[in-house]
């Protein structure tokens, strides 16, 4: 019986331990990458099916927050450069979206976030995957595909710079 005890003592004790280290592991050493504030998002379309979207670089101003794993926000269309030239969305020409996403959390890679935006484009609702790769706590980068002509090419999430001092 006594023996049986001592086993039963260290086995929680044990558990109790590896839950604390796991947990300090998970929230203190390795934490989840800090979304929330203001991040400019770019666009660069490589491949489409309408000819004149190629080279399209779009750019977006961005505010994001994170709930736990989660991540929510709103965007607005600010500038694009296409073949026709270039184009700031001022005032009530500036395009709103939403923004709904995840953080899938590596222990032995970067960190990635995946978005999905939705965004009132001109008369037409527009729909963009992203999935972006942090380099460090102000900067990911990675890839978009939209529904509209069927786009794709890079994307880059940046931290605001007076964000990133904070």
């Amino acid at each position: 019986m006594e023996n049986f005890i001592a086993s039963l003592a260290s086995t929680i004790l044990g558990g109790i331990t590896l839950t604390i280290l796991f947990f300090t592991f998970k929230e203190k050493i390795f934490p989840p990458p800090n979304v929330s504030g203001f991040w400019t998002l770019t666009t660069t379309t490589t491949k489409s099916d309408y000819n004149p979207y190629k080279g399209l670089v779009i750019k977006y101003d961005s505010i994001l927050w994170r709930e736990g794993l989660l991540v929510k926000g709103s965007i607005e269309k600010k500038y694009e450069r296409s073949q026709k030239g270039e184009t700031e969305h001022q005032g009530k020409n500036r395009r709103r979206g939403y923004v709904e996403g995840y953080i899938e959390k590596n222990y032995l890679k970067n960190d990635s976030l995946v978005l999905h935006v939705t965004l009132n484009d001109f008369g037409r609702e527009s729909t963009y995957f992203f999935k972006f790769y942090f380099k460090n706590p102000s900067l990911a980068q990675g890839v978009f595909h939209s529904m509209t002509a069927a786009q794709s090419g890079h994307a880059e999430l940046a931290k605001d710079k007076t964000e990133s001092t904070k």
